[in-house]
């Protein structure tokens, strides 16, 4: 009985050291298994690689967009924001029709508060982005260039950060488009928008809009000027990459600041119209549809 399980020990011996000399691959898979294993790769198990599913890596940000078809626009009555010198706007816009005007937004149409707009030269002519505060009686803020040409069926970034004056300091602004400073000229006055009305896409006297929109961001309120009235780089990169893309604003357009602005539109045509900022729900007039092209592409 001793002999037998001598030689049987024996046995065992001899396989563990034949095995032992086996390659990883060849030995127990599960015993000797590298430390990168991750199984379900091939069903059963397999190598963790960044070119399989296991790869963490987020993917790039593609930005929906919404076609305005010149007889829709978002509006509300009552916009629920505060009275401030600081003012910043950010969207992309790709104007698919030339004309002579076109409204991106306003408030208090009747008096033109706030409003930007694409300004055309003729059905021929080129067209640039203003952005202009003001009213008929207490003079306005305008910042625009004519050589900023805005060309039709491309897309386009405009940001825009104001801090006004009161009629005795300097005001400040600046305005990039495609991430191309193109500030003119500038006058002064205050920004007045809590409990306005409120446009996106058309005013009271002019053609709505006919383009399409994406990853709208309005903030009352808010500066993004450094102490040399200019937007950094670092801080434009919070909306559009050193590739000319779009950037995520985050679920509300909180990402860029840490706070969401009082208007934020974003999403495919279902979810564009709910302002998902804090400036209150907006009325849909007219129908929405996808883009046909987006700001990512």
């Amino acid at each position: 009985m001793l002999q037998q399980e001598l030689r049987e020990l024996a046995t065992t011996t001899q396989q563990t050291q034949a095995t032992s000399t086996l390659p990883w691959f060849l030995q127990d898979f599960d015993a000797h298994a590298p430390a990168d294993y991750t199984p379900g790769f091939g069903g059963s198990g397999g190598v963790a690689s960044s070119n399989n599913s296991g790869d963490s890596s987020p993917a790039p940000y593609v930005a929906d967009a919404v076609y305005f078809n010149g007889s829709t626009w978002l509006s509300t009555n009552d916009l629920q924001t505060v009275n401030s010198k600081n003012f910043t706007a950010s969207l992309w816009v790709n104007l698919t029709i030339r004309d002579t005007y076109w409204p991106i937004f306003v408030s208090d149409p009747a008096q033109y508060y706030t409003y930007m707009q694409i300004t055309g030269v003729g059905s021929l002519g080129p067209e640039w982005p203003q952005l202009e505060v003001g009213n008929s009686t207490s003079g306005f803020f305008t910042t625009y260039n004519t050589s900023a040409v805005a060309p039709d069926n491309v897309w386009h970034h405009i940001l825009v950060s104001v801090e006004a004056g009161n009629g005795s300091t300097v005001g400040h602004a600046k305005i990039y488009v495609d991430d191309i400073d193109v500030t003119g000229t500038i006058s002064l006055n205050s920004i007045n928008l809590n409990g306005l009305s409120f446009y996106l896409g058309a005013d009271t006297f002019a053609t709505p809009l006919v383009a399409d929109l994406a990853d709208v961001y309005i903030a009352p309120g808010v500066s993004l000027l450094d102490s040399n009235g200019d937007i950094p780089t670092s801080t434009r990169r919070e909306f559009i990459d050193a590739n000319h893309k779009p950037v995520d604003l985050g679920p509300n357009c909180a990402n860029p600041t840490g706070t969401a602005p009082a208007i934020c539109f974003s999403g495919d045509a279902s979810s564009f119209p709910n302002n998902k900022g804090t400036g209150g729900a907006f009325t849909l007039t007219g129908t929405l549809t996808n883009a046909t092209s987006s700001p990512s592409d």
